[in-house]
């Protein structure tokens, strides 16, 4: 029965991988319909966190599905939303999938969690306050948490909320890197790690006894911290696999973690198919099978915490350099005194919430009818806000020995997390340890998970005694199989694409592959957003490029350079160039070579207009395509006339145009679209105020008999250049099979059918 519900658990899997993939929307609610204008819609409250610069708040609509609205207003008391019921005017809109392949893919992220629009607002109004018992306990819980979190002193209020919470929108983002390139990140997300301390408490309270009272007591204590961590998939897989163990306990039955993991996680796919896609679930899955198999092929003599921490990492590692591009060799060893510190930070710092919880009970009376929860003047928790001393109502005295108790458990808690984060720093020599990796082929990994499971449990181990190795071999040959097939399924044609416009929102983006190099025209770039780290970094490491050879900039605009500045901190990039003038070329490989065409000079120190950024022609087996940055009618009258009085006009003709300036009308003249004749043209934007692309430009390309793409509508573009013909094969004037000539054999978008 365990290995049959463990397999069965994996088949539901796998079919349900498999229907997503054929289609997407299977399980998509029929009522979710995005909306065309902004509108008024009703809906309660049912999740929210606090982010940097806003809330985002988790609203089920009352059509019957959830929302992720984004809110930028300021919240004196944000608790008092949380299970109400609100009016609120939106244009609701279907996420975006992944823009850029194998990236990151919002869509499926939000799915995962049940939520199928998105949206955002800046005021709503409720209609009514939190209803029913649990509603309103709810809605205590959430301002129990923003209360306590107001007390805590600023530089370790995120890392003590995202330990015993799981929320942490408000850490900073060099702090959460730091946990996340040692492999430690995972005492920020609320698991089994943490259940399993709470659980452990009770057993010791309890004395390990069943009593009524007692499994009423730990069903509550589940259910309040189920609801505190926002019912994420790996809280709600461990308190069923502790239901379980106590039904087991109560019944005498043997109770087998594997059997109880594989229950818990059918129930959840079942709930919702696209929980399969939420890293927290795939983690936490992969974790707990990984300490059932391996750790009992691990010598005894290694202690168990060091045995499972081994085990969780032989199979985490390949998992992190396919989804996080990093590996931490010494993980698994810095993970042990991570764990024991985070082992005892972790009841201290809830114990700190429980008192909390005592003290602010006790000083306002709760009655659960919406007041609030704690005495006026307490912390604005808003963008940009801060604490405002609430730790001083309740230090002034005011709930005797309770107080005392407080300050006397908030003291160690407070030491234990900053020499939590000193040790994660030294121990991870500040993120040095961690190693950024290329994405590995997604066969190989499936493959080495698969196998390195396999090869460690029961059945593996009595073949082998038997000596069936016919047997063992026909089983690895089913393994390597379906690890094929699994990635022939999640094929991505633009990954081995020669030319990609990547997409990088309102910018542009040109990545040439050549052989083992890698070349980017542009870069993007945001005053608010780091492209290069964010955007550029994960796309190149997922898509093969371990570093950069040639990053070339059109001129000095942000949307166009800043991209490429932010990746020099982060990426090695071999060589940078900006302002290059006419004349330069830069030879790839023998079959591929990039030309400067324009401007002919630009005087040292002169700031690179648009009129005089730099022009490439890119030429990939003589395919040609033109990048001509954000060059205006004047530049390109300017080039025109220079290229026709030395008689070589027919240079600046290409297969491809990368629209001038995003499409503006000031570009991509009647007469430079004559001159270059392009077949096809990329047009790199993104969503924008100043109404690009332009109607002017559409309808002359389309006069021309132009095939039009854009980034802000097909997500990234590819350019597969191969010999023509079938299999590039062609057939010559006698009628005879022959090599074909090189062109683009097909055009491949990342958005397909939206």
């Amino acid at each position: 029965m365990r290995r049959k519900l463990f397999l069965y658990a994996v088949i539901l899997l796998g079919a349900v991988f498999l229907m997503d993939t054929l289609w997407p929307d299977l399980w998509v609610p029929r009522a979710v319909r995005a909306d065309e204008d902004a509108v008024v819609h009703y809906g309660r409250v049912v999740a929210m966190v606090h982010k940097e610069d806003h809330w985002d708040l988790t609203v089920m609509d009352e059509r019957g599905f959830k929302v992720r609205l984004g809110c930028y207003r300021e919240f004196a008391e944000p608790w008092k939303t949380m299970e109400a019921e609100i009016v609120y005017t939106s244009c609701l809109s279907v996420p975006e999938p992944a823009r850029n392949p194998h990236c990151f893919d919002y869509r499926r992220y939000l799915r995962s969690q049940e939520e199928y629009l998105k949206g955002s607002i800046k005021n709503y109004r409720i209609v009514r306050p939190a209803a029913g018992l649990f509603g309103r306990y709810k809605a205590v819980l959430c301002e129990l948490k923003y209360r306590f979190a107001s007390t805590l002193p600023s530089d370790s209020r995120a890392l003590i909320i995202g330990m015993i919470f799981g929320d942490t929108g408000d850490m900073p983002e060099d702090l959460y890197e730091d946990f996340r390139r040692n492999g430690t990140a995972h005492i920020l997300a609320v698991s089994g790690l943490h259940i399993n301390l709470l659980y452990s408490i009770y057993e010791r309270l309890s004395g390990g006894k069943t009593s009524g009272w007692r499994l009423l007591v730990l069903a509550f204590l589940m259910v309040t911290y189920g609801t505190l961590s926002s019912w994420r998939p790996s809280v709600i897989r461990a308190e069923l696999m502790i239901a379980m163990k106590t039904v087991a306990r109560m019944k005498e039955l043997r109770y087998d973690s594997l059997t109880a993991m594989s229950l818990a996680g059918i129930v959840l796919v079942i709930g919702n198919p696209y929980v399969i896609f939420a890293p927290g679930f795939q983690m936490s899955f992969l974790a707990i099978t990984s300490i059932n198999f391996i750790v009992k092929v691990i010598p005894k003599k290694v202690p168990d915490s060091l045995a499972q921490t081994l085990a969780v990492n032989a199979t985490l590692m390949a998992y992190q350099a396919y989804v996080y591009n990093y590996i931490s060799p010494l993980s698994w060893l810095i993970n042990v005194p991570i764990l024991y510190l985070a082992g005892v930070i972790i009841p201290m710092a809830l114990g700190c919430f429980g008192v909390f919880a005592g003290v602010a009970g006790g000083a306002s009376s709760v009655s659960f009818v919406g007041a609030s929860l704690v005495p006026a003047g307490g912390a604005s928790l808003m963008p940009g806000g801060g604490a405002r001393g609430v730790a001083g109502e309740f230090f002034a005295g005011g709930a005797g020995g309770a107080n005392d108790l407080l300050q006397l458990l908030y003291v160690p808690t407070l030491s234990m997390t900053k020499l939590l984060v000193k040790a994660n720093q030294v121990l991870g020599l500040g993120g040095r340890l961690a190693v950024d990796v290329i994405s590995p082929p997604q066969a190989l990994v499936i493959f080495m998970v698969i196998a390195l499971l396999f090869g460690t449990s029961e059945y593996a181990g009595i073949l082998r005694m038997r000596g069936e190795k016919p047997r063992l071999k026909r089983l690895a040959v089913l393994i390597l199989g379906v690890s094929l097939t699994a990635s022939v399924i999640c094929y991505e044609p633009l990954t081995h694409d020669q030319i990609v416009f990547v997409d990088v929102g309102q910018g542009a983006c040109t990545h040439v592959r050549a052989g083992s190099r890698d070349v980017l025209i542009d870069g993007g770039g945001s005053a608010t957003y780091n492209v290069g780290k964010r955007t550029l970094k994960p796309y190149l490491l997922k898509n093969g490029a371990r570093d950069l050879d040639l990053a070339l900039a059109t001129h000095e605009d942000a949307d166009h350079i800043k991209g490429l500045e932010d990746l020099l901190e982060c990426f090695n990039v071999k060589d940078f160039r900006v302002g290059v003038t006419c004349g330069q070329r830069y030879r790839l490989t023998d079959y591929a070579e990039i030309r400067v065409l324009w401007p002919l000079t630009l005087e040292e120190g002169q700031e690179q207009e648009n009129e005089n950024s730099s022009c490439f022609l890119i030429n990939y087996r003589g395919v040609k395509v033109l990048v001509t940055g954000d060059l205006d009618t004047d530049g390109e009258k300017n080039m025109l006339s220079y290229y026709q009085s030395i008689g070589r006009l027919d240079d600046l003709k290409a297969d491809v145009l990368n629209v001038g300036h995003h499409g503006s009308k000031t570009s991509t003249s009647e007469e430079f679209l004559e001159a270059v004749a392009p077949r096809m043209a990329v047009i790199q934007v993104g969503k924008n105020n100043y109404g690009h692309p332009t109607r002017e430009v559409l309808d002359r390309l389309a006069a021309h008999g132009v095939q039009v793409f854009r980034n802000d509508r097909d997500g990234a573009v590819g350019l597969r250049i191969g010999r023509r013909g079938f299999l590039g094969l062609a057939i010559d004037e006698r009628g005879l099979p022959c090599l074909g000539e090189y062109d683009i054999r097909a055009v491949h978008v990342m958005i397909r059918g939206d």
